[in-house]
């Protein structure tokens, strides 16, 4: 199957769909350091730079590939998103007008979009109806980042159409059989057993030094003043104590955590100079374990009518 990305970001439906062996053509990204991400880890695909000036036959032309099966677009969430203005389509970074443009020049038997979850009280009718209106079967889902074993909830809709295309379409033309997968429901994790008992390790030194929920002990005693009078020298002592052991476990856990907020993690500050990069793509990027899972459910339906 031939897959389309566009508002690609660092490439997470690439990432997800190449251990499915769907067959990325093309990518679409404005923003520089994700171009640079995508050019590393998919040297060999191209990358066009404007969603705005992109047409179907640039894409055909480019690529030589005139069958697209799936095209996904996780298109700009500030547009939605509660954390900014929510000027919807009057937003200079709404995209979805070009994103569905492109829908209806390439005839892609499948659209998968991914935004905030705002976007179910903006925007999110439009998109359904200009779907449906060009003739896809719509189902959205909100699915957390958090259902396939991240650590952070990250709520998100994922928007998906579907329609049949008759074999005369010039897009489907010579589209060919793609077998079912068999044999036991594979698994992607996102963490090898090692990795996940180290990380349960230090979670556990986390959670009990309250670095989790941002509070250390000292923070939580200063909710429980009235009780500090009635301690004695002694009890003070022993409250200063464990708090400093916290403190010492804080800055192991900081050490072997690689967070946003770039802490140390083995890589020089002058090397690290992509950090703002790094967080906004990290930021705006897809989970790809869910992309993996769309993705698997497509194909078997596909295998289902095509064997």
């Amino acid at each position: 199957m031939n897959h389309l990305d566009l508002c690609s970001g660092i490439g997470g439906w690439g990432l997800a769909f190449r251990e499915l062996g769907i067959n990325t053509i093309a990518f679409c990204e404005i923003e520089k350091y994700p171009q640079r991400v995508l050019k590393k880890n998919f040297p060999n695909i191209p990358i066009f730079n404007d969603l705005t000036e992109l047409t179907y036959e640039t894409i055909k032309k480019r690529t030589g590939i005139g069958r697209i099966d799936i095209l996904t677009c996780s298109y700009p969430c500030q547009p939605f998103s509660v954390a900014g203005k929510r000027k919807g389509e009057s937003d200079a970074r709404h995209l979805w007008t070009d994103t569905f443009r492109l829908v209806k020049e390439c005839q892609p038997s499948w659209f998968i979009g991914e935004n905030v979850s705002g976007h179910i009280e903006l925007g999110l009718d439009t998109v359904l109806k200009d779907l449906e209106t060009e003739g896809y079967d719509t189902r959205t889902f909100i699915v957390p980042a958090s259902t396939v074993g991240a650590w952070h909830r990250r709520e998100r809709i994922w928007i998906i159409g579907h329609k049949e295309l008759s074999d005369t379409d010039s897009r489907v033309r010579g589209r060919g059989r793609t077998k079912r997968q068999s044999g036991a429901y594979p698994k992607w994790k996102f963490y090898s057993e090692e990795e996940k008992q180290t990380r349960e390790h230090i979670r556990s030194k986390a959670i009990r030094c309250n670095v989790v929920s941002g509070e250390t002990e000292d923070v939580q005693n200063t909710n429980s003043r009235r009780f500090k009078s009635s301690e004695s020298k002694r009890q003070q002592k022993e409250r200063i104590s464990q708090t400093s052991e916290c403190r010492a476990e804080q800055e192991n856990w900081w050490q072997t955590e690689s967070e946003l907020c770039g802490v140390p993690d083995g890589i020089s500050y002058g090397l690290d100079k992509g950090r703002v990069g790094r967080i906004k793509g990290l930021g705006n990027a897809i989970v790809p374990q869910i992309a993996w899972f769309i993705g698997y459910s497509i194909l078997q339906t596909y295998g289902d009518k095509h064997d």
